[in-house]
Order: structure tokens, then C-alpha cells, then sequence
């Protein structure tokens, strides 16, 4: 039923009805002129989001400003339509002021009601709804004996009836589930202060006298039952040919995708880096072991070599070229498999080779024999973890969880490329006094890109103060003009060693003897450098397990982690109505690799997609990766893939 009119007149004008209803269709006017990213932010900085209202600096006055904001034409319209049926008769018997008050006293009362129920939630609430409610048991209070003029729909007709005021009551709430199942919301995934939330997806809740008129549409989302999710049972079935039950969950996130964001952080850490040196040599021994493993016994044994630690030496630097006073110290740590019946794999041996061998390549003024020590501690790994090798079906190592991401966004590729770029064969040749410890830092805002690298000079190129500042502004410079002829930011700014002083000679500048910090006072260690897929992305969720030195075949951490990325990337690659796909991982130990405890995929769509069908190819992809995870494990244990 459409209410048309009621049958009691008013006998003075709804002045306060009309202001409220005046001040709702301009907000709302305001929001269509906004951009998605906009409308998010209107949304959440003048939304009532229960868990922002607990916390520090309360925002009370959303309390307030929630009640004139609205999430679409449908909810608008339909609070504007009972408020001017229901309202005026109450505003009349009341009076202005009372009716003011009682308006924002249901509003508010509503509110409560929420934030009350779910006082930690992320989600913001706006409308009228709490408010018009209350106005709608007012007038039914007032009058209860009242009649409405209504619009009946009987069919494929429609005709106009008076029915008793006392119906509404169920057709209101009834008008708000449609809206809870209607509407779309506000897309957003943008993050504030507790960091990005992924419990579920981000919705507008309109309430009515306390209670989410459309929490039945939002909880069957959030649970899996409605079209934005694909629940463990609908997404499981038997691979092709081997019957294999895998738990996967694919869930649509109505987000903005990380490159939408009006803040993003993210950090890149060069080849010469302490912690870059430690993951790229440790994975490397891993990669040497499987190979001799392979040549003597014809397998792949249990090793784990990821606990590597490098401690800084000292070095005096100098104008001109200064000395290594104290050698850095290598410290290879964890475990591994030294004997399998009389065959003996001299471990020690090919750790201390690989990492010899790959200074060698990598860090042109580092001397492996003489500006390191090396001091292998890799003890023989417990017996179950080793027994796990010697299964039929090997199996997970461990419990645990990877999470990865596809696609890069423009700031990560811009950072990742500028590293690159810097640690080149072609940027060394030009400028050699650039060592390879290099750290580049993102800092976007809106359109506007700032980049902070750090370079470490080689003395032995910079005779001078004044050279070191001359060469420093030419190699800013060269820099700047790649990354502006790669990016498509319309503002870049560029800021090389910001620490240094001119006039204060050594003190004032970044100078290394070897091209690493690691020669003095900065110590390094595998974990803490970049993840798999080359950047530390502070805008992503992240896992916490270092992938480099651990062994390709059973070490789930590893395989998941990379495993993750992968599949994100195949899965916008595949199915074009993705734009950006994260993929999660849950191991248990001992069973098998390919079927995780859990495998979940949350997408952010394009707009107008068949979504159910989308979600389906996306599990599809999944599943297919998953199945495949053998030739994975083969391309680790060959060294194809790179951990930083």
C-alpha cells in the first residue's frame, strides 16, 4: 500500500516537517553530485558508526547530521513520503518545538538502540528511518481511530481505499526491508583509524525505532546466503578427476579498490639492504640445498633455513674511499636434514658457498672473503617435522595463514619500479658512486605522489662535499624524470638522503664504503624486508610468515604466501569483472597441501556485473590453482620464484 493522505486535517502548517523534509532532499542532492570515494568519507564522517561514537573523541554531533543523509532515491523517497502523511498531524497536536525535539529524541533514541547492539561495528548509519518511526507511533498513539487514503496494488490494477491508520505500522517496516534488499550502499573500503576492516562488507544500515529494518538482507550477505557470497557448500565440489573436496568461500566486497584510497603507504627495500641481503641469501641456500638433496638422494629432505641474521660491522668512511674496519658476521640459523643413511650433505659448506657466490653477483664493492664472517648454526630438524617427508602424501608443516593480493596499485608498481630503476646495470653505469642499499618510501595523498629514497654513496666516486651534493641533485633528477614518464600522477615530488646537511662534511652526508649499511651499524634479518611480491604495502592486510629459506615442498607459509599472490593475479588476469582480488590460505598441519582448511577470495566487482556468475569463475580459478600446487612447489624448489 502507498499512502496518499490521512483523513485528519491540520490546522496550522508543518513548518518544522517541512524544514526537515527541505533539508533531506538538499543533502541529498548534494550526495548525487559526489563521487563514490567522496560519498564514502560524507558517509563516514557524518554517519553514526557505533564504533567511532565509544571510542576517543566521540563524534556526537553525527548523531545528529546521520538523520539527513540518505543511501538512495528508494530510502529517500520513502521516508519523505511517510513523513508528510504522518508528520504534519503531529507536528499540529504537539506544536513546533515539541515535535522538533520528539523528532531528534527518536532519532537519537534509535541510535542508541544500534550502537547499543553492536558497539564495535564499522558500519555507519544514516536516515531518517529511527526518527520517521517514531513520528509514525506518535500519530498512531494520537490517532488511532484515523483512516489513510491508499494506493492498493490488486494484481495488474491498482485502487484507491481507506484503511486503518494501524496498518502502516507492518508496511513501514516492510518499506525498509525493501530498501535493506535494494539498495547497494556505499561502496567504500576506506580504512580510519583502527586500519582496514575485512569482517565483512561495508553497508549503509537505515534503522527504524532502533532495530535494522534491513538486517535480515545484511546478515543472509554477511553469512553467505545472499548473491554477494558463495558459501563453503555452494563453492565446494570434486576436482576433475580426483574427487578432491576443497572448503572454499568467495565473497564480493562492495569497496573501493586500495588505488581509490585518499592515503596510501608503501615502502620498498633494495638488493644492498640489510634485511633484503638475508632474505635473498638464505632463500638462495634453500634453493642450493634442494638441488644437492636431489642430486644425492633424489629428493627434496625437511629444511628450513629462514632464520638468518646479519650483523653489521664497522667501517670508516672517507672522501675518496674509506675501509672496512670490522667485517659484517653472517649468521645462517634453523634446521636442516645433514644425513640420510651414509649419505652425508655437507651443509655448512653449500651455505657458506651460495651466500659467497651471491655477494659476489649482487653487491659490486662487498669482498665475500674479506667483509664477512660466516657463522652456520643450522641444527638437524625434529624428527616428526622430518618424518613428514617420508609420507606418501606429504603434508602441511604447520598451521597456518597467507593472505595475498592482485593487482599492484600505481603507487606500489611506481615504488617498486623506482628500486629497480636505481639498482639497474644502465642507472650504475651512469652514476657508480650509487651503492645498492637502497630504500624507497610512497607517501600518495589524493593524486599527489611524494617519494623519500634512500641511497647509500660509495666514497670511493666522491672526492668531496661539493661533489657528493652535485652528483646528489643530478642522480634526483634523472630519477624524478623516470618516474614521471611512468606515472600517470599529475603530481610527483622526489627527495634523495632528506637527512643530509651541506657543511657539516661527513656528518652532513650518506657515504658507505661497500654500498650497504650493513658495513656499519645497521644489522639486517630475514622477515623484515619486502614480501613476496616486492613491496611492504601498509594499505594491505599482510601475512606475518617470511617466506625466504624455507623448504618449497612441505612449508605451507612459504607455499601459501606466494600461492596467495599468485592465484589473486590469475584471478583478475581471468575473470574481467574483478578489480581487485584478495585470496586467503589456512593450513593445518599434516594435511595436505592442496586442501587447506579453509581457501577463501574476496573480489571488488565492476559496476553492472552478473555477480553470481562472476563469483563462480572466481572459485573456479581457485580451485584450479589449488590443484596445480605441485608444479608451484617444483618452480620454488628451481629458484623461478622471487620472495622479495
Amino acid at each position: 500500500m502507498i499512502p496518499l493522505r490521512d483523513s485528519v486535517p491540520a490546522r496550522r502548517p508543518p513548518v518544522v516537517m517541512l524544514g526537515i523534509l527541505g533539508a533531506c532532499v538538499l543533502v541529498f542532492l548534494y550526495e548525487l553530485g559526489l563521487p563514490e570515494q567522496e560519498l564514502a568519507r560524507l558517509f563516514y564522517t557524518f554517519g553514526v558508526v557505533p564504533a567511532r561514537l565509544l571510542g576517543p573523541d566521540p563524534p556526537y554531533f553525527t548523531l545528529v547530521t546521520s538523520m539527513f543523509l540518505h543511501g538512495g532515491w528508494f530510502h529517500l523517497l520513502g521516508n519523505l513520503l511517510y513523513l508528510w502523511i504522518f508528520g504534519n498531524n503531529v507536528e499540529d497536536a504537539m506544536g513546533h518545538g515539541r515535535f522538533a525535539v520528539f523528532y531528534l529524541l527518536c532519532g537519537l533514541a534509535a541510535a542508541a538502540v544500534q550502537v547499543g547492539f553492536q558497539p564495535d561495528s564499522p558500519v555507519p548509519m544514516v536516515g531518517a528511518s529511527g526518527a520517521i518511526a517514531g513520528v509514525l507511533g506518535a500519530y498512531l498513539v494520537l490517532f488511532p481511530h484515523a483512516r489513510i487514503l491508499a494506493l492498493v496494488p490488486m494484481g495488474f490494477f491498482t485502487q484507491l481505499a481507506e484503511v486503518p491508520a494501524v496498518l502502516f505500522l507492518p508496511v513501514w517496516f516492510l518499506l525498509q526491508l525493501l530498501y535493506g534488499l535494494a539498495s547497494l550502499g556505499v561502496p567504500t573500503h576506506a580504512a580510519w583509524p583502527s586500519g582496514p576492516t575485512w569482517e565483512g562488507s561495508w553497508r549503509v544500515w537505515c534503522w527504524c525505532g532502533g532495530l535494522p529494518p534491513d538486517g535480515a538482507a545484511a546478515e543472509g550477505w554477511k553469512s553467505g546466503r545472499g548473491e554477494d557470497t558463495m558459501d563453503a557448500g555452494a563453492a565446494t565440489e570434486g576436482a576433475e578427476g580426483g574427487g578432491t573436496v576443497r572448503n572454499i568461500l568467495v565473497e564480493a566486497l562492495p569497496g573501493l579498490p586500495v588505488s581509490e584510497h585518499q592515503v596510501e603507504l608503501v615502502e620498498r627495500k633494495g638488493v644492498g639492504h640489510p634485511d633484503s641481503i638475508c632474505d635473498a641469501i638464505m632463500e638462495q641456500v634453500s634453493v642450493e640445498l634442494s638441488r644437492t638433496y636431489l642430486e644425492k638422494v633424489g629428493t627434496i629432505l625437511h629444511h628450513n633455513i629462514d632464520k638468518g641474521f646479519l650483523v653489521a660491522g664497522e667501517a670508516e668512511v672517507r672522501f675518496g674511499g674509506g675501509r672496512v674496519v670490522q667485517p659484517m658476521r653472517l649468521i645462517f640459523g634453523d634446521r636442516a636434514t645433514y644425513r640420510v643413511g651414509d649419505v652425508e650433505i655437507p651443509i655448512p659448506e653449500v651455505a657458506v658457498r651460495t651466500a659467497k657466490r651471491w655477494i659476489r653477483e649482487n653487491l659490486r664493492f662487498v669482498d665475500p672473503d674479506q667483509h664477512v664472517e660466516y657463522d652456520v648454526q643450522i641444527k638437524p630438524g625434529s624428527p616428526e617435522l622430518v618424518d613428514i617427508f617420508h609420507r606418501q602424501e606429504v603434508g602441511a608443516n604447520d598451521t597456518s595463514a597467507a593472505v595475498g593480493y592482485w593487482p599492484l596499485t600505481e603507487t606500489e608498481r611506481v615504488v617498486l619500479e623506482t628500486e629497480r630503476y636505481i639498482n639497474s646495470p644502465a642507472f650504475k653505469e651512469e652514476f657508480p658512486e650509487a651503492g645498492e642499499d637502497v630504500k624507497v618510501m610512497g607517501v600518495r595523498t589524493g593524486r599527489e605522489l611524494h617519494l623519500t629514497v634512500a641511497v647509500a654513496f660509495v666514497d670511493r666516486f666522491v672526492d668531496s662535499e661539493a661533489t657528493y651534493f652535485r652528483r646528489k641533485e643530478q642522480m634526483r633528477q634523472a630519477v624524478l624524470e623516470h618516474v614521471r614518464s611512468r606515472c600517470t600522477l599529475p603530481s610527483v615530488h622526489l627527495y634523495l638522503n632528506h637527512a643530509d646537511v651541506p657543511g657539516r662534511g661527513l656528518g652532513g652526508v650518506y657515504l658507505s664504503v661497500t654500498g650497504t649499511s650493513a658495513e656499519s651499524g645497521d644489522s639486517g634479518q630475514v622477515g623484515r624486508g619486502n614480501k613476496v611480491n616486492g613491496v611492504i604495502a601498509l594499505n594491505r592486510p599482510m601475512g606475518t610468515e617470511a617466506a625466504a629459506g624455507k623448504n618449497p615442498v612441505s612449508h605451507v607459509g612459504k607455499i601459501y604466501t606466494i600461492l596467495t599472490h599468485r592465484i589473486a593475479q590469475r584471478v583478475c588476469e581471468e575473470v574481467p569483472a574483478v578489480r581487485e582480488c584478495y585470496i586467503w590460505l589456512a593450513s593445518q598441519i599434516g594435511e595436505p597441501i592442496d586442501r587447506p582448511k579453509v581457501a577463501a577470495a574476496q573480489v571488488i566487482l565492476q559496476r553492472g556485473v552478473r555477480r553470481a556468475r562472476a563469483l563462480q569463475q572466481v572459485r573456479e580459478v581457485l580451485d584450479r590453482e589449488l590443484q596445480d600446487v605441485r608444479t608451484l612447489i617444483h618452480d620454488l624448489a628451481a629458484g623461478k620464484y622471487a620472495v622479495l
